[in-house]
């Protein structure tokens, strides 16, 4: 829900990169797209993190980190005017004409779906492991414009419905997907910021025990654990909590004879 999410979005942009008409023109959740559109005259793309919910079917319970439906948001965004060259100079004229825009926006759709589900990067490899599968999928004509009437950009919001793996533990060191998540941000010079960050998160806090760790996982108490049969042993005491010794306790020894057992006080 949070950093599978948060992977997620980066994963999808980065396996857009240089797959459709955007070329290198992708940001991961840009505070302003617009910012993207130069004097190249090229259509940009925008991957946003959208809601996250995990209502559908999950156990109830203190679990934050169960798989969850996540909602991607990309947005096509084509810019007022087409500069394209070689043999795509023909599309430039679309732009101006009734529909234009929007059998441009199409085939960057059908781009999108062709890199996230046929392509075989290391990227969209990634998104097969941390994506289980598409709940659903939903498309919408935009028009953003700016204020005064500036300028109106035709756009497409697509948005990805997906069924995600489980948080990673929390205190584990990183395995699996995640693992192979890190290594590909720590390749990247520009992502190299965001490896260490997404390492520490999981990681941390590094000081928990073995039984604390899973208890973690399903977020109960160590009292809820113990009684589940999750921990070898009762809470531990707290720092500074005197604990009186026990008193009259009867205890039965299995080596004496039948009915041997004796009682002992202030044990």
């Amino acid at each position: 829900m949070f950093l599978v999410g948060l992977a997620l979005n980066v994963i999808i942009a980065q396996a857009l990169d240089h797959k459709t008409y955007a070329g290198e023109r992708v940001s991961c959740s840009p505070v302003n797209p617009l910012d993207l559109i130069d004097d190249t005259g090229r259509p940009v793309i925008a991957v946003y993190l959208g809601e996250s919910d995990r209502t559908d079917g999950a156990r109830p319970g203190h679990d934050l980190g169960a798989p969850t439906h996540t909602n991607i948001v990309i947005h096509a965004i084509l810019p007022p005017s087409l500069q394209f060259e070689g043999s795509r100079a023909g599309l430039n004229d679309l732009t101006n004409r009734s529909g234009g825009a929007s059998i441009l926006l199409g085939f960057m759709g059908r781009q999108i779906v062709a890199a996230l589900q046929a392509d075989r990067s290391d990227w969209s490899r990634l998104l097969q492991k941390f994506c289980a599968g598409f709940q659903a999928v939903s498309s919408r004509p935009i028009i953003i414009e700016l204020p005064n009437h500036a300028a109106r950009f035709p756009a497409r919001e697509i948005v990805l419905s997906c069924r995600t793996i489980g948080e990673p533990p929390i205190g584990a060191s990183l395995s699996g997907p995640w693992a192979e998540f890190h290594a590909k941000l720590s390749d990247d010079e520009e992502l190299r910021e965001v490896a260490d960050e997404f390492k520490r998160a999981i990681e941390a806090p590094g000081d928990l025990g073995p039984y604390e760790k899973l208890l973690a996982v399903f977020g109960l108490s160590w009292d809820a654990g113990y009684a589940m049969g999750l921990t070898p042993h009762p809470p531990p005491v707290p720092h500074g909590v005197k604990v009186e010794p026990l008193k009259n306790v009867t205890w039965i020894d299995e080596n004496a004879p039948e009915g041997g057992s004796g009682e002992e006080t202030g044990a």
